[in-house]
């Protein structure tokens, strides 16, 4: 794990003891990925024992595409924020996204041309990968994009490189959210 800052911006309607149990559950979720037995209570604290200097900040930009975004060494930027009680992914650095984060998600960066879409639906039906939900966001029309998709089980190695072997699609990342 090479983390160092992790900075998380809030909007200015989340309050004083929001921000603090959101950012326990930043924390909680990306150590997990690396730590057995992390959780709420001990989240901050293994951050601050593995070097991780964790900021947080009111955040006024009214584009702000959701409620809340971290920043991990100040490169990826996801933004989020919470629809009745389902917390929703809602960017990924400039694109601007709204789904359901949990669970299985494919996070493909592609060009943005014809087909590509076609491309993965068909590598999916492939493998028998069934699509729960889709969302693509882009910044130009003819640019790159960002395709996030929810699906019903763990991806495979086998089924990213298949993804990855049109020329459109630029690379292929599958996370597992809150489970």
């Amino acid at each position: 794990m090479s983390m160092s800052l992790i900075q998380i911006s809030y909007k200015e309607s989340i309050k004083g003891d929001q921000e603090e149990a959101v950012t326990r559950a930043v924390l909680n979720g990306y150590l997990s990925q690396f730590n057995e037995g992390i959780n709420y209570i001990n989240a901050m604290m293994v951050a601050n024992e593995k070097g991780i200097d964790v900021v947080m900040q009111k955040e006024t930009r009214r584009e702000m595409p959701g409620d809340l975004s971290v920043s991990l060494n100040g490169n990826l930027v996801i933004s989020g924020g919470v629809a009745g009680k389902v917390i929703r992914l809602t960017g990924i650095d400039d694109y601007t996204l709204d789904i359901p984060l949990f669970g299985n998600l494919l996070i493909i960066k592609n060009a943005d041309v014809p087909g590509v879409i076609g491309h993965i639906g068909t590598v999916l039906g492939e493998y028998s990968v069934n699509i729960a939900n889709m969302e693509v966001g882009r910044t130009a029309a003819g640019g790159q994009a960002v395709t996030v998709i929810g699906v019903d089980q763990e991806i495979s190695a086998e089924v990213i490189d298949k993804l990855k072997s049109q020329d459109s699609v630029i690379d292929v990342k599958s996370v597992k959210v809150g489970q």
